[in-house]
């Protein structure tokens, strides 16, 4: 049995285990948000082989896991320094990036907190998005918020939710659909009524004209 780990991301508590699959291409991360629950309820996420691997020590690992948590989250960290930890994607025919973190002495002279990409590396991600065939965006809520949505960590920020005590986790659970049927389906269409609202900022057009554009 995996050992149960946690961490805190901007004050909600994020207990996690890694369950390590041999077989396919990602490894399992549960994360169980804010109260303690059964693991039965707790959410499933995948974190990629190659991500888990180039992570040379546990710090990095949990560093990765933090990263993911903070994402589900819709929070915002900076990376730890110094965590052994080197990203790397796969992207079509066979083509592979790697961006390496800068060392602590050459960000700092530059002024950066996060690790840049190297030129060659966009130059590289930028020629194997032009072999693509097909092309998939995984963008996180940040990218939504530019047309006034709010993230995870704010659309349940309602009086009347935190009144009767409840997270944003807790109102997309199918269990409230049972005991609070008025608050699951009013916190959904409240939802759906500012999809509705929203004008998709100027990052939508850009990707919808990427088909076409020529890099």
């Amino acid at each position: 049995m995996p050992e149960q780990k946690s961490f805190t991301v901007e004050g909600t508590q994020v207990l996690w285990k890694h369950y390590r699959k041999k077989q396919g291409k990602e490894d399992v991360i549960k994360f169980c948000f804010g109260k303690p629950l059964p693991e039965k309820q707790w959410a499933t996420h995948h974190i990629p082989h190659a991500t888990v691997n180039a992570c040379t020590t546990s710090t990095a690992l949990a560093a990765a896991v933090r990263s993911l948590a903070a994402e589900i989250l819709g929070a915002t960290i900076k990376p730890p320094k110094n965590t052994g930890c080197r990203c790397a994607a796969a992207p079509p025919h066979g083509a592979k990036v790697v961006l390496e973190r800068e060392s602590p002495t050459a960000d700092a002279a530059a002024g950066l907190s996060e690790p840049q990409p190297s030129e060659s590396a966009i130059a590289a991600a930028a020629a194997a998005i032009a072999s693509a065939s097909h092309l998939l965006i995984a963008a996180g809520a940040g990218f939504s918020a530019d047309s006034g949505l709010p993230v995870y960590a704010d659309i349940a920020a309602v009086p009347e939710y935190a009144a009767r005590g409840l997270t944003y986790q807790e109102l997309c659970t199918t269990q409230l659909l049972v005991s609070d049927p008025a608050a699951a389906y009013g916190f959904w269409r409240s939802c759906a009524a500012q999809y509705r609202s929203a004008t998709p900022h100027e990052g939508y057009a850009i990707l919808e004209r990427w088909p076409a554009a020529p890099l």
